[in-house]
């Protein structure tokens, strides 16, 4: 079952958050009633936690969170490959073009930013993007999830609303050992993420 309209909403809530900017979720997100017990209590209390947070206190969570010296890598390919890797080029190159052939502008974070790739998500055929959580996206934000799971950070919260969407949306992900090359690349891309 396709979740269209919900991973957008969560990869706007992994962008940064500017000034004057409140952490809501948009009415479009409707769908939150389809989620788990749990995965609704996740999301109500990453959404408590962040509007609790002056501006400043958000715009620093997330940069802790993310860029100066990341407890939490959120860089899909990195996670996926390690930092110096030709497969993690080749990721990032094959979403850089999904994008620009969309007019999809990831502007100003690299294409395999988390929240650019569910901000995306609706734009990817059905084909593209089971492959992308297969294989990619399942095992990365496992990572992401349990390298701050325990440290009280707010983005746990989400991070787990997100493993249970994709658990929602393909419920045999713990068992997934598929071959198939991810779709959304160029032919040469091998598919080696589920066994990094």
């Amino acid at each position: 079952m396709r979740l269209l309209g919900v991973y957008p909403e969560l990869g706007r809530l992994l962008s940064y958050p500017h000034r004057g900017e409140t952490p809501e979720v948009a009415p479009n997100f409707a769908v939150s009633e389809e989620l788990h017990t749990e995965a609704s209590a996740a999301l109500d209390s990453f959404l408590d936690q962040l509007s609790a947070l002056e501006p400043n206190g958000r715009e620093e969570l997330f940069t802790r969170t993310f860029d100066i010296l990341p407890s939490c890598d959120p860089y899909v390919s990195s996670q996926i490959f390690g930092q110096d890797s030709y497969q993690r080029g080749q990721l990032m190159s094959g979403l850089a073009s999904a994008y620009k052939e969309a007019g999809f502008s990831c502007e100003p974070e690299l294409p395999d930013f988390i929240g650019v790739i569910l901000r995306f998500s609706d734009r990817f055929s059905n084909e593209e993007w089971e492959d992308l959580v297969r294989l990619c996206l399942w095992t990365a934000v496992g990572r992401m999830s349990a390298s701050i799971k325990s440290s009280g950070n707010p983005y746990s919260a989400l991070f787990a609303v997100i493993v249970n969407v994709f658990e929602l949306e393909f419920p045999d992900l713990e068992s997934s050992t598929t071959d198939t090359p991810l779709r959304v690349l160029d032919s040469g891309f091998m598919e080696e993420c589920h066994n990094a």
